[in-house]
């Protein structure tokens, strides 16, 4: 007669049913153990696909195309990071042509009325050079963190547009379940999980080709909706920015 199902933590449903005869107890178990599958079956796709949940079905476009105003910011930023732009066009081989962004209405504005795009994830195609990697080749922990922080600052600062607040980490919290190494075709893919007035929580995912050497070509046929399907997941870092009000001079 009474069942009071208790769920959602993290990837799979938990649930305790509280019943007045052996009947409904019976059923509410059962029901219990086929939502138990459904969630874990939806957690294993979403770990082969190499993609969270929330961007099976977005539509992906150019970001210049959706954002023509992202120049500014590579411009604002070139002129006071020049190694990190190096670092990422030669050392990681970005182009910007190639990046992609998925949009949806913006988050802190009212539904009425037009509908302001947000950047709600951006996927950024990157290949790995030795420059980057440790000794035997391989992508450390330390560097994917670092290239998260480029990516999820450039990302923030879109979806802070038009205003340009600055902003620092909080914290980060990093889960590798495959090696990253050199020569590797990488889609970076950062999503904007929530974002306030104070705090914006991201994540980031590596994604590498399972066919390394038709990556670039599947990317540039399909699109980046496929090229993100055929990819399996390498690395998911949460990471939390702070953004910083602007200095209030006092009267002195």
């Amino acid at each position: 007669m009474l069942a009071v199902v208790l769920s959602a933590y993290m990837y799979f449903l938990e649930g305790s049913c509280w019943v007045f005869s052996g009947i409904a107890f019976t059923q509410g178990r059962k029901g219990q153990r086929r939502e138990k599958r459904g969630s874990k079956e939806k957690k294993r796709r979403g770990v082969e696909e190499g993609m969270a949940t929330s961007l099976e079905n977005v539509v992906w476009a150019p970001v210049m195309q959706v954002f023509p105003n992202y120049l500014d910011i590579h411009a604002q930023l070139r002129g006071l990071d020049n190694f990190g732009f190096r670092l990422l066009e030669e050392q990681l081989q970005m182009v910007l042509q190639d990046v992609f962004v998925a949009v949806e209405r913006s988050p802190t504005n009212p539904a009425q009325g037009q509908k302001p795009k947000f950047p709600y994830a951006m996927a950024w195609p990157i290949r790995i050079t030795p420059a980057v990697t440790e000794g035997d080749g391989t992508l450390s922990q330390g560097a994917v963190l670092a290239i998260t922080d480029m990516f999820t600052s450039f990302h923030a600062m879109l979806a802070l547009l038009p205003s340009h607040p600055g902003h620092v980490s909080v914290s980060m919290q990093c889960n590798r379940m495959q090696t990253i190494r050199e020569k590797d075709a990488i889609i970076v893919v950062t999503r904007i999980d929530k974002i306030g007035n104070r705090l914006i929580f991201t994540t980031a995912e590596f994604l590498r080709s399972m066919s390394p050497a038709v990556a670039m070509l599947d990317f540039a046929e399909k699109g980046i909706d496929a090229a993100i399907r055929c990819h399996s997941l390498c690395s998911n870092v949460k990471h939390v920015k702070a953004v910083l009000t602007p200095i209030i001079e006092t009267p002195t």
